[in-house]
């Protein structure tokens, strides 16, 4: 059965690492595409405003690791910036193409067990709605109480990809994002 894995705390940083005796801390965020307003939709003021806070209480510092595209467990791309350098790129409305971590490239074979065959990648939204015909459409509200609904009753994220008729990636954030904003985040 699947279950989802998600901080105690949305308002703090998602993990913290200890080191030795260093210890510093990561906030994990994934979008299936960057949009223009990605910045503001992913810290909004007030959620960065409590990772100083932590950062500066903890006297630790604050990482986000961004993945971009594909599936939140497997990115096609990888970000890595500082907390006290993503204010500036926000509001400056720069590119994070800088912070592309091209260590963790996920095709590489450091992070797979055994030889897998590459995902066919499909590119037009037709033929994406051949495989998950509601792919890119807008959720209904009911759709958002019935997902939560199946969320709470522990249902395996096959079944709901099925019932919404939505890829896996697509279920993943609609969950995230209503668990936030039933968070008031």
């Amino acid at each position: 059965m699947y279950r989802m894995i998600q901080p105690e705390n949305n308002s703090n940083p998602d993990f913290v690492f200890r080191y030795r005796q260093n210890e510093f801390s990561v906030e994990c965020k994934w979008r299936e595409r960057l949009s223009r307003e990605w910045g503001k939709d992913l810290f909004p003021t007030r959620r960065i405003k409590n990772y100083k806070h932590f950062s500066e209480v903890r006297h630790m510092p604050v990482i986000i690791i961004f993945g971009e595209g594909d599936e939140p467990c497997n990115p096609e791309l990888l970000y890595k910036i500082p907390l006290e350098e993503i204010v500036s790129i926000i509001s400056e409305n720069q590119s994070i193409v800088d912070y592309l971590y091209p260590f963790f490239s996920f095709n590489h074979s450091m992070f797979r067990q055994q030889e897998e065959k590459p995902k066919e990648k499909v590119y037009t939204l037709n033929e994406k709605r051949k495989l998950f015909p509601n792919a890119n459409k807008p959720w209904s509200t009911e759709d958002d109480k019935l997902l939560v609904t199946l969320h709470y009753e522990n249902r395996s994220i096959k079944e709901l990809m099925s019932i919404f008729k939505r890829n896996e990636g697509a279920i993943h954030s609609r969950i995230q994002k209503l668990i936030v904003k039933a968070n008031g985040e």
